[in-house]
């Protein structure tokens, strides 16, 4: 076989830039399409209990009817670092409708008081227990976060942090539901 210039290349090669430019095309699509439905949608949270920063038993449900996004992350994370701030706006932003709920994981509670001192957390924080984490699906790596409908369950999983864009979206979409 020979290229328009006329120099040979292996018989392989055809075969292999076609490979190439449909793996190209495959990640354009995915980069623009939607992302799928969470496989944890559906899933009933607010039943859940945490503790306060004082060790205090607090119920998720306390917060029924609203729509939560529940953050779980610690204050040693890297990624939920730069998150925070993102948060913070997000709670800010929609305070009458939406609660941001961080659920902290093996953290020192100074430690926690610390970060949200620094960071100028405007929204609750809670101690996340096994209790606690076994009313969500298992959290692969922090941070993650979970989209809470105001009917109390799950409606998207972010795992990592979440491209504020889509967020802002599905919360925006979570909200107008609470609406109807």
């Amino acid at each position: 076989m020979f290229s328009q210039s006329g120099a040979a290349h292996p018989q392989w090669y055809d075969g292999f830039v076609v490979l190439l430019l449909t793996l190209a095309a495959w990640g354009w699509l995915a980069a623009i399409s939607p992302p799928p439905p969470s496989a944890v949608a559906g899933r009933v949270v607010t039943e859940a209990e945490a503790k306060d920063l004082d060790g205090q038993p607090v119920r998720l449900d306390k917060w029924k009817g609203r729509v939560l996004l529940v953050n779980v992350w610690a204050p040693w994370c890297g990624p939920c670092r730069v998150e925070v701030p993102d948060l913070v706006r997000l709670q800010a932003r929609y305070s009458d409708d939406l609660v941001v709920l961080g659920l902290t994981v093996d953290a020192p509670i100074p430690d926690i008081r610390a970060f949200m001192d620094e960071y100028g957390i405007n929204y609750p924080i809670l101690l996340a227990t096994s209790t606690t984490m076994s009313a969500f699906p298992p959290v692969q790596s922090l941070p993650s976060s979970f989209l809470v409908g105001h009917d109390g369950l799950i409606k998207r999983e972010y795992i990592g942090v979440p491209d504020m864009s889509v967020l802002n979206a599905d919360v925006k979409r979570a909200l107008a539901l609470r609406q109807l």
